[in-house]
């Protein structure tokens, strides 16, 4: 990705790799083609955080117990004001001008998280597509510009882990969330009114 980002034909190659990895057309609203997405005002961020949003930690306070059951991870927690620290995504790509952005997680032979500390069901994608869907308002300059309705989902692994998918988490996830949308609704349940057939188009995987 830095490559291509510091490339003199940035554009050029990130439609190509977008057309590839998504469809021809952005899975997004505002403009009409890739292209318009990549312009001069781009942006690579290494290793962002995301703050947690405070629904799902409002939501985890309220049904605590149900998931999570050690009683002194339990006992932990109590009167604990913030039960989820920020998400560190491995990189965002961002158009700080028309607030398109894409949130990239890349793995090699590690598989994803499936818990946090306080959510023992809480896997790294669904945690990546939540903060995704939050706004960052107070964020730093350029971050604080992307637009929620504008992001995108973008998980980088290696060719093989691909054509063989059941051999790691995130390809039965990666799997499901595509062929069935609502199952987003399942691993987000503090999430409501949420189109999630076009929040899973806007989910891609490249190798």
């Amino acid at each position: 990705m830095m490559t291509i980002f510091y490339s003199q034909s940035r554009r050029q190659e990130l439609t190509k790799l977008f057309i590839n990895t998504y469809s021809d057309l952005p899975p997004v609203r505002g403009l009409r083609s890739w292209k318009d997405y990549f312009g001069e005002d781009l942006h690579l961020f290494f290793e962002p955080n995301l703050p947690s949003p405070r629904s799902y930690k409002k939501w985890l306070r309220s049904n605590l117990t149900e998931r999570q059951f050690i009683p002194y991870v339990l006992k932990s927690g109590d009167g604990k004001a913030n039960l989820e620290g920020a998400t560190n995504v491995d990189a965002i790509l961002l158009n700080s001008k028309n607030g398109f952005a894409v949130i990239i997680e890349a793995k090699v032979l590690s598989d994803i998280s499936y818990e946090i500390t306080y959510d023992t069901m809480r896997n790294q994608i669904a945690r990546n597509i939540d903060v995704m869907l939050e706004e960052n308002k107070n964020l730093c300059h350029s971050l604080n510009k992307r637009d929620l309705q504008k992001t995108l989902f973008l998980l980088i692994t290696p060719k093989l882990f691909k054509e063989n998918p059941t051999s790691r988490l995130y390809g039965y996830k990666f799997d499901k969330y595509k062929t069935n949308p609502w199952s987003l609704a399942d691993d987000l349940p503090h999430k409501k009114r949420c189109d999630w057939q076009n929040i899973s188009s806007r989910l891609g995987w490249l190798t």
